[in-house]
């Protein structure tokens, strides 16, 4: 059949427009497939699922590589599973397609703080006050200057923060963390501010946990255990029963220290500290065996802190394992440096080591002396030999 150019033009858009509505179909069908996707990837980030999340957000990158949102999610799930590198790969490359994400930048350098990178997250955080100005980015710059030991400079942000938001307990609280790591001379300053805090909120439990490590810190066991208690009243934390268990270790009470600790195995029980505390508590209740095994676990989850190392060696030196308490006190003076309790210890097991040689030498040498005295067998009671001994039959 022969078209006119009139009807070969109509064909031609006709052709055209069905070829855009079937790009536009199947984009839609693959952005429908995305957003199903993410909304599953989300819906198991609520169930904690977080292996499920970051594979159903993956499987949504596949579909649309330019969902921002997913990138972000991923990220998360992967900061809340421990994979810091992945989640900072997603970051970047969100921050790569838009550079001024303010949330993005934010998180990158939450993630950088707990990584104890505090440079990088210092210029994350400003950065972030670059573009948007707020309490709650002034705060997070007083933070980290804090833990880079800027503390006038800290105590300025939280002023800051504070200018912003006259109320802002946190940032109260950020002075009072700050006054506190300062020492002593500073301690009446800190407890100001911690109190100033609670005033404008009773339940800011990390004011309370915080004042309650300061009061411990003093020796205001206390004071300490009316702190952490009160924070426990709001949120069940591992920190805080922690703390509540070196408050009644310190006490001596150690039903109470024991019921802290395993309610702090509860909700974390693979941290070292709380392994550590309980085989303090089994020291001091003379369960040396169980304190032992306690501070074996501690060190292999954190093989850099050599106090577990000192208290093996002491663990080891109740239990009159002399070899093991050396062994354990010369690992611990090579991080440390001398120290002269452990070096009396030292040569007290190695006066046990001498003593218990010379007690199997003397044993030894009674076991010879025994055996060459014994009478010859076959010689009725002479200790003579008898050539008839060799006879054969």
């Amino acid at each position: 059949m022969r078209y006119t150019p009139f009807q070969k033009n109509v064909l031609n858009r006709f052709a055209f427009v069905a070829f855009c509505f079937l790009l536009t179909t199947q984009a839609q069908a693959q952005f429908s497939y995305a957003e199903q996707f993410f909304e599953k990837g989300l819906a198991a980030a609520q169930e904690n699922d977080l292996q499920d999340a970051v594979d159903s957000y993956t499987l949504t990158l596949q579909e649309n590589p330019n969902f921002s949102e997913a990138l972000f999610h991923r990220s998360q799930a992967y900061f809340k599973m421990g994979k810091m590198t992945r989640a900072m790969y997603d970051l970047d490359d969100l921050l790569h397609n838009n550079p001024y994400d303010v949330r993005a930048i934010e998180f990158r350098g939450q993630i950088r703080y707990d990584m104890q990178n505090y440079e990088a997250a210092l210029i994350d955080f400003q950065s972030v006050l670059g573009l948007h100005r707020s309490p709650e980015g002034y705060l997070n710059v007083g933070l980290v200057l804090n833990e880079m030991g800027k503390t006038t400079e800290a105590i300025s942000a939280f002023n800051n923060a504070l200018k912003m938001n006259p109320t802002y307990g946190e940032a109260f609280c950020g002075i009072a963390d700050t006054y506190a790591a300062q020492g002593e001379l500073y301690y009446n300053k800190a407890f100001e501010y911690y109190s100033i805090a609670l005033r404008h909120n009773s339940e800011d439990v990390f004011a309370l946990r915080n004042r309650g490590k300061l009061h411990l810190r003093m020796g205001n066991y206390d004071n300490a255990i009316n702190d952490f208690n009160q924070s426990l009243d709001y949120v069940l934390d591992f920190e805080a029963y922690l703390h509540l268990a070196q408050c009644f270790l310190e006490k001596n009470e150690w039903t109470k220290a024991h019921r802290a600790i395993r309610d702090a195995m509860e909700i974390e029980n693979d941290h070292p500290e709380v392994y550590f505390t309980l085989g303090l508590v089994e020291m001091e209740t003379g369960k040396y065996n169980a304190a032992l095994e306690s501070f074996w676990v501690a060190k292999g989850y954190d093989t850099n802190n050599p106090e577990y190392l000192r208290q093996i060696g002491l663990a080891e030196y109740h239990l009159g394992n002399p070899y093991g308490a050396v062994r354990a006190f010369n690992d611990y003076t090579d991080k440390v440096g001398e120290d002269a309790e452990i070096e009396m210890l030292v040569a007290k097991c190695y006066d046990s080591i001498e003593a218990t040689n010379a007690e199997i030498q003397a044993s030894e040498a009674a076991k010879e002396e025994i055996i060459y005295a014994a009478p010859a067998i076959g010689t009725g009671g002479s200790n003579e030999f008898s050539e008839d001994m060799f006879d054969k039959e």
